[in-house]
Formats: structure tokens, C-alpha cells, sequence
């Protein structure tokens, strides 16, 4: 088992999401934030490849403090349903990932 299933297991088991918003809506805004984080990604290209992958890298680390966040049910505290923190999260990681796959695309072309 990795870190992911171990996440998915505590998103369905413990956490009570249904899979249809897992697997579909989760799914969906995923591919949406996707396609959002190739525009960032070009409009990024100016910057240079250090500072994206520095601003990419920085961007998903902070964004995978939000899974302990949720295991910790921190967001509770904070007022933020598990659906809303699961989908805004799930964006933004999205988005500093594809950034960074973006650069690194652009780097294998040189």
C-alpha cells in the first residue's frame, strides 16, 4: 500500500466521501485544474526554469500540508467542509504539478 491508498482509505472509510464525488467531481476539477496549470505554466516561461521549479516544488509541498490538515481535521476548526478542502486542494496541487511538468517538458525539448 502507498501514502495514496492509505489517503483514499481514510477519505472513504473514515471521512464518509462518497466515491462518485471522489472519482467524478474530484476527477473532473482535477483535469479542469490541469488544463488551467498549462496556462499558468506558459504564462510562467519568462520567469526561468529555476524559479519555476522552485515556485512548482514549494507550491506542491505546501499543498500536501493540506492532506495532514485534513487527517488532523484541522479544517473543522477552521469551518472548511471536507468537500470543499478535498476539491480546493486538489487544485491547487494540480496546478503546481503540471506547472512544474510543464518546465521539465520544456527543458527534454532543449
Amino acid at each position: 500500500p502507498s501514502p495514496d491508498q492509505a489517503l483514499m482509505d481514510f477519505l472513504l472509510d473514515d471521512i464518509k466521501l462518497s466515491q462518485e464525488f471522489l472519482f467524478g467531481t474530484v476527477g473532473l476539477v482535477g483535469s479542469a485544474a490541469a488544463l488551467l496549470g498549462n496556462r499558468v505554466a506558459k504564462q510562467s516561461e519568462c520567469l526561468g526554469h529555476r524559479t519555476v521549479f522552485l515556485v512548482s516544488l514549494g507550491g506542491v509541498w505546501i499543498c500536501s500540508l493540506m492532506d495532514l490538515a485534513m487527517v488532523m481535521r484541522w479544517n473543522l476548526v477552521w469551518g472548511v467542509s471536507d468537500q470543499l478542502l478535498v476539491a480546493v486542494s486538489t487544485v491547487v496541487t494540480t496546478i503546481f504539478y503540471q506547472m512544474g511538468f510543464m518546465e521539465f517538458l520544456r527543458l527534454a525539448r532543449l
